[in-house]
């Protein structure tokens, strides 16, 4: 088959294929819901995590702005990592036609999602097919189109010319494999947040962030360099000037996709440390509330002991000390709990305050105090 035909015709499949699982009724997508379901509040903290990391393509203003941009981060870990397997195959094994079917993942995602963009420009967002039917989908279009530029202007190019060089092979394994790292934690976004989670997340940030470096900036640049003019000296200038063009474009995007990689790092970073830093300020106030508990206990095991320490308890401790003190003073007085109850029920019977509940209970008791009022007034 002629390489434009195949060129053609991979293309056309791929953007077929990934338009039906991009859509929400896909099996990538119910194989999501499903794993997320699972966990308890999984919806819930996978909303969490969007809003706290703020990088998706979609605005999270519910749980299902949510769930779909996470199930279109499953979409492109699954898309991208098939892609960059097999080239990087067809870089082992040597095989041009296994790098064909690999860079072909991406010219077709570059069609689809050009067509796409297209579709909503032209009817609006509101007859837009997923994944950009809504207006912050749209407003990261070109983002998008940067981010597809090398992959239909040099990819197209790789495919009619460069399909048996290895340092090209190697170059699309690299790049279709450079975000595949931010995305191994996907399974541990519907997990209630921890610090070890929040530690692990940071740790694979880190490193994906580097590797991000390493091929779109340290091996890139240096390479396309090289590319361009003998692109141009050995196929003619419209082919080196089409490469140069998606070269100077990605490089664009590069930078752009740089800056919300350190956006979603500093993101991880804040999450790593905000566990901490609550727990931290959470101890003080908890410890002075024990603190505060135990004093209070030692000061009612105190009163109880010697009655002038009810001096030291603040007014909720010391008012049912008093009032049962009163109560069993009336007690004696009126010889039953009746009598003590309807005394205490007596407006005219305040209950009397804590000093002299104290000095009282320290008093020592004499026998006329106990004497009914009949005989004391006999005995005077």
């Amino acid at each position: 088959m002629h390489l434009a035909a195949s060129l053609v015709l991979l293309a056309s499949c791929q953007a077929v294929a990934w338009f039906a699982l991009s859509q929400p009724r896909s099996p990538i997508f119910a194989l999501v819901r499903w794993y997320v379901g699972r966990f308890p509040g999984g919806r819930a903290h996978v909303l969490q995590r969007a809003r706290a990391d703020g990088s998706g393509s979609v605005a999270a203003r519910s749980e299902e702005d949510a769930m779909f941009a996470h199930c279109m981060e499953y979409l492109i870990l699954a898309h991208h990592g098939c892609g960059a397997g097999i080239a990087l195959l067809s870089f082992l094994l040597g095989s041009p036609r296994l790098f064909l079917l690999g860079l072909s993942f991406e010219i077709g995602e570059g069609v689809q999602h050009a067509l796409q963009i297209a579709h909503a420009r032209a009817f609006g967002p509101a007859r837009a097919t997923a994944p950009f039917h809504s207006a912050d989908a749209m407003a990261l279009a070109p983002y998008i189109l940067l981010h597809h530029s090398l992959g239909l202007l040099g990819g197209s190019v790789a495919h009619l010319y460069l399909s048996d060089n290895a340092d090209v092979q190697l170059l699309t394994a690299l790049l279709l494999g450079a975000a595949l790292p931010y995305y191994t934690t996907l399974p541990l976004v519907p997990l209630r947040p921890s610090d070890r989670i929040a530690r692990v997340e940071l740790l694979v940030q880190v490193c994906a962030f580097s590797f991000i470096v390493w091929t779109r900036f340290v091996h890139f640049l240096p390479l396309a360099w090289r590319l361009a003019p003998a692109i141009c000296e050995a196929h003619g200038p419209i082919a080196g000037r089409i490469a140069g063009t998606s070269f100077c474009l990605f490089t664009a995007f590069n930078v752009a996709a740089l800056l919300r990689g350190a956006k979603s790092l500093a993101a991880s970073y804040r999450a790593a440390q905000s566990p901490t830093t609550a727990r931290r300020r959470a101890s003080g106030p908890r410890t002075s509330a024990v603190r505060r508990a135990s004093h209070s206990l030692e000061l009612l095991s105190g009163a109880f002991v010697d009655p002038l320490s009810s001096l030291r308890l603040s007014r909720e401790l010391a008012r049912p000390l008093t009032v049962s003190h009163f109560c069993a003073r009336l007690k004696l007085r009126s010889g039953g709990s009746r009598g003590c109850l309807q005394d205490a029920l007596r407006p005219s019977s305040p209950p009397p305050s804590p000093l002299l509940s104290a000095c009282d209970a320290r008093r020592p008791s004499r026998p006329e105090a106990q004497m009914p009022a009949a005989q004391k007034a006999k005995a005077s």
